[in-house]
């Protein structure tokens, strides 16, 4: 079994009492930052709903981003999402793959949206520990 993950900086004092899980998320998003982005949905009930997601891929011409489901429950099904990384560079996003009911969404990005996309960086596989 891996070690735990060090606990980010500037955290709670109680991070004792989150799961292991929870941990390694906080220290993905620690250390790779700059794969973290921002997400602005359209929901149904004309409300903007908010996420964040992960770079998982990045091929120079388009990123794959991962964000949970559940932020796509009310969503205004075709309508693009707001994208902001990390440098504070705004783009958008298309919904390729939701599924609710396990949790997770797949979203497209273009360089029509971002043109040099080199910039972003996919979260690697990521071995928490010393």
């Amino acid at each position: 079994m891996a070690a735990a993950a060090p606990p980010p900086a500037g955290g709670p004092n109680n991070l004792h009492q989150l799961a292991p899980e929870s941990l390694h998320a906080m220290w993905i998003e620690e250390q790779r930052a700059k794969s973290v982005v921002r997400l602005g949905i359209a929901q149904t009930n004309k409300r903007q709903g908010s996420a964040t997601g992960f770079i998982v891929v990045n091929t120079a011409k388009r990123l794959v981003v991962m964000t949970c489901g559940h932020s796509f429950k009310e969503w205004a099904q075709g309508t693009e999402i707001s994208v902001q990384f990390h440098d504070k560079t705004d783009g958008r996003a298309e919904a390729v793959w939701v599924n609710t009911k396990t949790e997770v969404a797949l979203l497209l990005i273009g360089t029509s949206s971002i043109p040099d996309l080199s910039e972003y960086p996919a979260v690697e596989q990521l071995q928490p520990g010393p």
